[in-house]
């Protein structure tokens, strides 16, 4: 059995320093084209929604939304205290709390366009993953490369990279 095709115990295939290599290739890639159609706009009141949660938490370390009171119980309740709090899961806001946390250090990068760039980040890692499983599971490097590629150019992994929606997490 030649070195490149060396299998663990599981039966599953080692990961060789040239498979790494393509699966930073493909996140590169990826992500490039993810950012080539970036918009860096919150397209949902949904979106909003869960941004604003993160931007508290950067801004004043509370989880409520009270920057979205104009929209009135839309995409909140009213707690006790008369604050605005979300009805949508705290997951994303919590991944995307580092990355507006340096916007707000970095002040030449907005909070929502940093924001923003958690999906197209997850995606492309994803493909990632999925070129390195096909690779884990013996299949043919060319059979794992298309499927990484078709994952992320050919599914609706690419439009959804565009939103603040948690879906490409869950992925």
């Amino acid at each position: 059995m030649s070195p490149n095709r060396r299998m663990s115990p599981a039966g599953t295939r080692e990961i060789t320093a040239g498979d790494r290599s393509i699966a930073f290739l493909i996140f590169g890639f990826l992500l490039a084209c993810y950012l080539f159609t970036y918009t860096g706009v919150i397209q949902s009141s949904d979106g909003l929604s869960m941004f604003a949660v993160a931007e508290s938490v950067v801004r004043r370390g509370e989880l409520d939304t009270n920057q979205l009171l104009w929209m009135g119980v839309q995409q909140g309740d009213f707690g006790p205290s008369g604050d605005l709090f979300s009805r949508k899961g705290v997951g994303m806001a919590l991944l995307a709390l580092p990355l507006v946390w340096l916007a707000r250090i970095w002040s030449i990068v907005g909070l929502v366009q940093a924001a923003l760039l958690l999906n197209p980040i997850l995606t492309a890692w994803t493909g990632a993953l999925l070129y390195r499983t096909g690779r884990r599971l013996a299949w043919a490097r060319g059979t794992s490369i298309a499927t990484a590629l078709i994952f992320g150019l050919g599914t609706l992994a690419w439009p959804y990279t565009q939103t603040f929606f948690s879906d490409p997490v869950c992925g």
